[in-house]
């Protein structure tokens, strides 16, 4: 098989601490980019506006109602971009499909186990959700490091102390519709983190994140323009 038809997968594990904000103060000279850099795959827009649906893996399409609608709130920021992706729901699925296999055709949503519950004394259980992508070769034109996606899940720690709701949550709690934001930023192929600009505002794609805050619920400056650079 050439290097030109060669599956690629990643795993986005992203590290979203329980520990306080990130000290440092805000950096005026961002290290953001408007063009591939944080993009290691993109979804094929060069011949129009796509539609990318993702469904409700069987973890939580037997979830309430309320849980649901957090789990998924993280597509509507970014679409509300109006760029020429938009992430779209499709019909929930009544089966669990393996969110690893590049083959399987479902971009899904899975309620599973990851690492057990954030402990900010001893470290253990810090992932609250990772989102894992399938892609092929670089796109002509695009850069050596752009590739073309072909599939994408996101899985949430269901052992963490979720906030399902609308509001602030308490502050022990993590922030669904926050985190939800975060990881369809990935499943849009953003690999890379920002970094200068995880103080105040916190960007959503800042690597990191307390409880008790629903600050990745807003996208920021340099989340909007680096969207909109990979998806005009």
């Amino acid at each position: 098989m050439t290097v030109g038809t060669r599956i690629r997968m990643l795993s986005v594990v992203v590290l979203l601490l329980t520990t306080a904000a990130i000290a440092g103060s805000r950096v005026t000279s961002q290290a953001h980019a408007h063009d591939s850099n944080v993009y290691v795959a993109r979804w094929p827009t060069t011949a129009g506006p796509l539609d990318v649906v993702f469904q409700e893996a069987q973890s939580v399409s037997n979830l309430s109602a309320s849980r649901r609608t957090a789990i998924r709130f993280g597509a509507a920021p970014w679409n509300a971009l109006e760029t020429s992706l938009n992430m779209g729901l499709g019909p929930a699925l009544n089966t669990e499909p393996d969110h690893k296999d590049c083959a399987s055709g479902v971009n899904s949503l899975h309620w599973q186990a990851i690492d057990g519950r954030s402990n900010p004394t001893n470290g253990s259980g810090t992932i609250l959700a990772q989102t894992w992508m399938c892609y092929v070769a670089p796109w002509p034109g695009l850069g050596e490091q752009v590739y073309r996606m072909l599939h994408a899940a996101i899985v949430y720690d269901r052992d963490e102390n979720w906030y399902f709701g609308t509001v602030t949550p308490g502050s022990a709690e993590h922030d669904m519709r926050g985190v939800s934001t975060h990881e369809f930023g990935h499943f849009a192929g953003w690999r890379l983190h920002l970094s200068g600009v995880c103080s105040s505002p916190r960007h959503t794609m800042c690597p990191t994140i307390p409880p008790g805050t629903n600050e990745w619920r807003t996208l920021e400056t340099h989340d909007t323009h680096t969207f909109r650079g990979a998806y005009p």
